[in-house]
């Protein structure tokens, strides 16, 4: 048995994380928290999730339980049977009760919602069948760590978007630029080292690697629903980690492939097929292979 009492709005936009990548996701509810780790189809992105019990106002759960979910209005079932359809557009929630029973058969294949404000409301969604394995976590070296403010840089993102459809990171020591750079036009935003916009730079060696614009604005996107300040990692031609920062008892995390190429040609060059990366499994890993696409 499982059931939960939590903040309802935190609630809804850290267990929306995964709508960057994904319509539905496996959801362990453990005995100490609620974990996600899923993989868009194309295996180009990864999101984790965990959800300690301090962030809760009341949490039980005698064993762990794996789940799936329909997240959002996407998903299999349409609205009216997704987790995110369930929140009241008008009735004020400021908690939220959840419950997984496992008296009957009907009540294991339904996890139950109570919300409590000003006005009530009680539902019911369905669970879809889980899978039975989930991708093991990233082991990456590192080398460059810039924490910034995710408002600027969603702006910077969304400026480049009208350029291209794939951007560069470039970090040395003394400094942190994006740029997207096309066989007409360049666009470079370098960030000032000790800025209010980017709060921390700290490089072991330079680092560069390109990766997917589209991906990286469905993940900012997603992320500025519930935090205010992110982290970038990476190293040269390896997956970048997108990271949420500050609110206590939540970690977000996302990990995008990168795209391999020669990093002084133009980042878009046509009508060339581009070598693409995805993550994949290997063992206790998760690690890069080259696909092509036209």
């Amino acid at each position: 048995m499982f059931e939960c009492k939590v903040d309802a709005e935190q609630f809804k936009n850290l267990i929306s994380m995964p709508t960057a990548l994904i319509e539905e996701c496996d959801i362990t509810l453990g005995t100490s928290g609620i974990r996600v780790n899923t993989m868009d189809p194309a295996h180009v992105a990864l999101c984790r999730i965990e959800l300690a019990k301090s962030m809760f106002e009341e949490y039980a759960c005698d064993k762990d339980t794996k789940i799936r979910l329909a997240i959002n209005s996407k998903g299999t079932y349409g609205n009216g049977s997704s987790l995110v359809g369930q929140f009241p557009n008008k009735i004020k929630a400021s908690l939220m009760d959840i419950k997984l029973r496992g008296e009957t058969e009907f009540e294991k294949s339904r996890l139950e919602l109570s919300f409590l404000g000003n006005l009530r409301k009680n539902a019911k969604i369905p669970l879809l069948e889980a899978s039975e394995e989930e991708p093991p976590y990233p082991k990456i070296r590192f080398n460059a760590n810039v924490k910034i403010v995710l408002a600027d840089l969603l702006e910077v993102f969304k400026d480049m978007e009208k350029h291209g459809d794939n951007f560069r990171l470039t970090a040395t020591r003394e400094e942190f630029k994006i740029e997207t750079v096309t066989e007409l036009t360049e666009q470079v935003y370098p960030f000032e080292k000790g800025s209010d916009v980017m709060l921390e730079l700290d490089v072991r060696e330079p680092s560069k690697a390109t990766f997917n614009l589209k991906y990286m604005l469905d993940i900012l996107k997603q992320l500025k629903t519930a935090f205010e300040i992110v982290t970038l990692e990476w190293s040269t031609n390896l997956p970048l980690k997108i990271s949420g920062e500050n609110i206590q008892g939540a970690t977000v995390e996302y990990f995008l492939a990168p795209r391999i190429e020669d990093h002084d040609e133009p980042i878009e060059r046509k009508p060339e097929p581009k070598p693409e990366t995805e993550l994949i499994q290997e063992e206790d890993k998760i690690v890069c292979t080259n696909i092509v696409t036209n």
